[in-house]
């Protein structure tokens, strides 16, 4: 998006991230818009937390819920009626409570190295030498013509922008083995 999208949690924080992270989404809108209907006499309100636009034009409206907040019977009950009211619009409807520690953890990481300020050369490098080695064998490759540092900065930025893919459900370490994105 290139801009600041609020979020008023740190479990949102962590959603926002990855879907900062994901090619497919196009746009992210912080709530977006209120849901009303009436239930038994009364009025219920539901304000999503996100809308993602997919480059595919798929819309996904997503609810972030710690886990203790969907053990609520009224918490199910007014998510199971949001995703048959979005589904009847042809919208998807995804309730988040959290993702794999290691995978959040390397993609906060890598968001660190969203902005492109990287030489063209140094990443048409990488690209062609990382596929296949490790971070440390690449760097070692390529260090003789560029500071390490910038190497490593440069592999990490290509991560980012699914350049390049790597197995993000482990630590990012000097023996992560880097590959060509498909």
């Amino acid at each position: 998006m290139r801009a600041h999208v609020p979020y008023d949690s740190r479990l949102e924080l962590a959603r926002l991230l990855l879907a900062d992270f994901d090619p497919a989404v196009e746009t992210i809108v912080a709530q977006p818009f209120q849901i009303a209907w009436p239930h038994q006499g009364e009025l219920r309100r539901q304000i999503p937390d996100f809308v993602l636009i997919h480059t595919d034009q798929i819309v996904t409206v997503v609810n972030v819920k710690t886990e203790e907040a969907l053990k609520k019977a009224k918490v199910r009950e007014t998510f199971a009626w949001v995703t048959e009211l979005l589904a009847a619009q042809g919208w998807r409807h995804e309730v988040w409570s959290g993702v794999d520690p290691a995978l959040l953890s390397n993609v906060r990481f890598l968001a660190g190295f969203r902005r492109e300020h990287y030489p063209t050369d140094l990443l048409d490098l990488v690209e062609h030498t990382a596929p296949g080695g490790t971070f440390l064998a690449t760097e070692v490759a390529i260090s003789p013509r560029w500071d390490r540092r910038e190497v490593r900065s440069a592999i990490l930025h290509l991560l980012w922008t699914h350049t390049l893919c790597a197995d993000l459900s482990e630590p990012l370490s000097s023996e992560t083995v880097l590959e060509k994105a498909r």
